[in-house]
């Protein structure tokens, strides 16, 4: 028991009768007895299954069936049995972002967008974490641009105004871009940019 709730099990689809996974991210074996070829039987406990992570981070099991080995991500186990199969062009999401926390709770299906934007809300994608533009600007109001910010990013107004208004004179060189979004980003009143 976990904060007074029993785990919950489910069998493993395609391994019914062989392997469960709970609802804590957790895969165990089933207690069986397995006959060999030369008439032999052996009884197998039930155990815990060790989980190995992936060059992503995402955790593993082995399964074994019919002497068949197969990796499988924790995760989709536990999603296809307490959720249920997953819908075309959709994935699954660790809501917390820890990989390794495959907790149904944490768990759900969500667009690709969807996922991107969990990543935005924990704090770990790119364009949430970086404090400057890459001309110096820091990145903070008021030199956010609006509409970027509704769609979960965060662009310096200062070197779009620079640049919507150079482009519209010709092709701007770097330099120009430059002297000219420093301006803008003065005007803002957010102190000098950083020297890059």
């Amino acid at each position: 028991m976990h904060n007074g709730i029993a785990e919950q099990w489910k069998s493993i689809q395609g391994y019914e009768g062989v392997y469960e996974v709970s609802d804590r991210g957790r895969v165990r074996s089933l207690a069986r007895t397995v006959t060999f070829k030369d008439g032999r039987s052996r009884m197998w406990p039930s155990q815990t299954l060790a989980q190995t992570s992936d060059n992503s981070g995402h955790l593993r099991v082995s399964l074994n069936k019919a002497g068949i080995g197969a990796m499988t991500l924790v995760h989709q186990v536990v999603a296809a049995a307490f959720i249920g199969p997953a819908v075309d062009g959709m994935e699954i999401r660790h809501l917390n972002d820890q990989k390794g926390d495959n907790r149904l709770a944490n768990l759900a299906y969500g667009t690709r967008s969807e996922n991107i934007l969990d990543r935005v809300r924990n704090g770990i994608h790119h364009h949430s974490i970086k404090t400057h533009c890459r001309r110096g600007h820091r990145l903070a109001e008021p030199n956010l641009v609006e509409s970027s910010l509704r769609r979960g990013k965060r662009d310096c107004k200062a070197c779009r105004y620079a640049h919507n208004d150079l482009h519209r004179k010709g092709q701007p060189t770097e330099s120009q871009l430059k002297t000219l979004a420093d301006i803008k980003y003065l005007n803002c009143g957010l102190g000098s940019p950083v020297t890059t």
